[in-house]
């Protein structure tokens, strides 16, 4: 089977039958691309049959090269669920993934911000125009432990501010409702009443627009969280998940429950969002440091 006609079948499967967002249909899409130029040009090989573990191994190899293990591993899941697809579907004699690993760290903890620093980085906006619009949207962001695509996507009716409720259109089109607390009903209110009106241009159902009256992007979320965060003097490396980072870690600081935590992140895996336990764990730490009489050794 020639790759195009592989690679076409399989995005074809997933956009019809697997529960996946637009956005990683798109980059299991350029991963497959990469994979199969890297066979066909470094490797000689043009038909799919012709792959072996061998040839993936070197293939991960060569990506781990210019690109984080995260990445690959992200890679690896696309081109494995693709082999395993034609194997059910054509009988291939072998999947060449089956035994193909690639190790990440999975304790890795994720970069978040803390109350002290939430509140340094929400209080260094200014009263002005854009900056209302600014802080608007990331006390959105913070409240609700959006992710970044769920706001840019958020529409006008999806935002109820006398429940102070917010219905969320997660991956795989899942909705979940998630509430916001005062302070960013009072911010989301300045922008929606005296902000936004001025931004628009032509009618557009998206709650966050620029001034030019498109809806926001990606790019200018991120450098605009660049720029605050470099006026708030914080030094962590700060991205637009950080505040969605900082939102789960604080619930579960304050003594949430964990699948409350899953609820709201809208997490289909309680694993996702063990990640955060370890904030659970330093709190079983330090009272056991503090209570228990022989936690601390006595020092000479």
């Amino acid at each position: 089977m020639k790759f195009s006609e592989a690679m076409h079948e399989y995005i074809l499967y997933i956009t019809l039958q697997d529960p996946k967002s637009k956005q990683t249909i798109q980059s299991y899409q350029n991963d497959l691309e990469q994979y199969f130029n890297y066979m066909s040009t470094v490797q000689n090989i043009n038909e799919i049959e012709q792959i072996t573990s061998k040839e993936i191994y070197e293939y991960l190899d060569y990506c781990l090269e210019s690109k984080k293990k995260t990445a690959v591993a992200r890679s690896l899941s696309a081109i494995r669920g693709m082999h395993r697809y034609l194997m059910i579907q054509y009988d291939f004699e072998k999947d060449p993934t089956l035994n193909v690993h690639i190790k990440v760290n999975k304790d890795h903890l994720p970069v978040y911000l803390n109350t002290e620093e939430m509140n340094q980085l929400l209080d260094s906006f200014d009263d002005t125009l854009v900056d209302i619009f600014h802080r608007s949207l990331l006390e959105l962001m913070y409240a609700c432990g959006l992710r970044i695509q769920e706001v840019i996507d958020l529409k006008l009716y999806q935002v109820h501010t006398d429940q102070q409720i917010v219905q969320v259109i997660g991956k795989g089109d899942k909705e979940r409702v998630v509430p916001f607390g005062n302070i960013s009903k009072k911010w989301l209110m300045e922008y929606l009443q005296k902000v936004r009106p001025l931004y628009i241009k032509t009618q557009t159902p998206y709650v966050f627009i620029k001034p030019n009256g498109q809806r926001i992007t990606r790019q200018y979320v991120w450098t605009m969280i660049q720029k605050q965060t470099e006026k708030a003097n914080i030094r962590k490396h700060v991205s637009n998940h950080t505040l969605r980072h900082s939102f789960a870690t604080q619930l579960l600081d304050g003594g949430a429950d964990l699948r409350a935590v899953q609820e709201l992140l809208g997490h289909s895996d309680i694993s996702t969002t063990q990640i955060y336990t370890h904030i659970e764990q330093k709190r079983l730490h330090e009272a056991y440091d503090q209570f228990h009489p022989r936690a601390k050794k006595e020092r000479k």
